[in-house]
């Protein structure tokens, strides 16, 4: 384990990563870190409220519960079902990249792919990609752990807080029911429950 030059620690051993990774001592605490850095009142602003529920900033037994939901759409069948347009994604993306003749392997590719097979899964429409991909007030930042510094955060407001529009009905949270946890989405009910 050794701290790198721009802050975090870095484990380099396989031994070392498996305990890090399952070692209940370590977790994302997303909302104490948070507090730490930005204040109490960090979690009036709605991007930082609305990622302290996201399921990659939970830490277990919360995590867990996220994880068995969308576990579900990723069985063996259901990625091998998806190979083939995820593989003409990345044709278009190399089409569309190899007349430059060269490019930017995070920006121009592990970047996008990830987002746009994550907006076709979610039904979010072609037209409306774009945004996930560049404009960060929507939801460009769809894959970073962290947003912004909140006091460059104030024109991301209104995207964010709109940027449900562009979700399908089914995707987006549950109202909560009497008695739950609001800081928790809703479970799907079964038999129209």
């Amino acid at each position: 384990m050794f701290r790198t030059s721009f802050g975090p620690y870095l484990a380099s051993r396989y031994e070392d990563v498996a305990t890090v990774l399952r070692d209940k001592r370590f977790g994302k605490d997303f909302e104490a870190r948070i507090i730490r850095r930005y204040g109490e009142k960090v979690f009036d602003e709605p991007i930082y409220d609305s990622v302290r529920r996201w399921m990659l900033e939970r830490d277990p037994p919360d995590h867990t519960r996220l994880r068995g939901l969308v576990v579900k759409a990723f069985t063996a069948r259901t990625v091998e079902d998806m190979r083939p347009r995820i593989q003409a994604i990345v044709d278009a993306t190399l089409d569309r990249i190899a007349p430059q003749g060269r490019m930017d392997i995070v920006r121009d590719f592990a970047y996008p792919l990830p987002v746009t097979v994550i907006c076709e899964m979610l039904g979010i429409p072609e037209e409306d990609h774009a945004q996930f991909q560049a404009n960060p007030g929507v939801g460009g930042r769809l894959l970073d752990p962290v947003p912004p510094d909140p006091g460059r955060n104030r024109h991301r407001q209104q995207g964010a807080s709109g940027a449900g529009s562009l979700f399908p009905q089914p995707v987006r949270t549950a109202p909560a029911r009497a008695g739950q946890r609001s800081d928790h989405p809703a479970r799907p009910g079964r038999g129209g429950r």
